[in-house]
């Protein structure tokens, strides 16, 4: 999981909220949290 503190789709408390569930569910994941991330990032448009 990854995310970014740009990322308009989805709060940083969302991720974290999930994060919460997979762990809670025993489901193995790693997360990457950047504090400024945009699609550029990714070689997305510019």
């Amino acid at each position: 999981m990854m995310h970014g503190s740009s990322d308009v789709n989805a709060s940083l408390s969302t991720t974290m909220r999930m994060a919460d569930a997979l762990i809670r569910a025993g489901k193995h994941f790693e997360m990457l949290i950047m504090p400024v991330f945009s699609v550029r990032a990714l070689g997305g448009p510019r």
